[in-house]
């Protein structure tokens, strides 16, 4: 497994964005080199988003991009999931209750059937991201990239 951030993903960002920069993420991990032409075709992403309009936006462009696409409410439902599922890649927002992105991504690499699953997280605080405690303590916790949700108006 990779240590450290391997990537910057703004969210919300464009489907262009968006799409690169998983695809960049992706062929870091364990891929076969027939799958490098486009490798998010047919990979199994868990999406966990606690805002419905981020979960419903970012999936459809996860599915226009060839993504099976599973969403999650929260951490909790995510935890579940992976329990009960394999996935390729999960997408994550740092900031949510209950159980936030960095909590999320701490346990899955410390208890679960999926500790070096790729995650990506993303912030909606700008400042959040920016800020090198922060950028350390996302790190610390496992992420494999993090973005910033910003660019509201080149989404989609």
């Amino acid at each position: 497994m990779k240590a450290g951030m391997q990537g910057l993903l703004p969210k919300p960002c464009s489907q262009i964005e968006l799409i690169h920069g998983l695809r960049t993420i992706l062929q870091g991990f364990s891929l076969q080199p027939q799958d490098w032409v486009d490798p998010l075709h047919n990979q199994r992403v868990l999406l966990v988003d606690d805002s419905t309009t981020v979960r419903t936006m970012i999936s459809h462009l996860l599915t226009q991009a060839g993504c099976q696409v599973t969403t999650a409410a929260s951490g909790i439902v995510a935890l579940q999931l992976l329990e009960e599922q394999t996935f390729d890649l999960l997408v994550t927002d740092i900031r949510m209750p209950v159980m936030d992105g960095l909590e999320l991504t701490q346990a899955i690499r410390k208890d679960s059937r999926q500790p070096e699953l790729p995650i990506v997280g993303l912030s909606g605080n700008i400042n959040h991201i920016g800020q090198a405690a922060n950028m350390q303590a996302m790190a610390t916790a496992g992420l494999d990239a993090y973005q910033c949700k910003t660019n509201v108006t080149t989404a989609l």
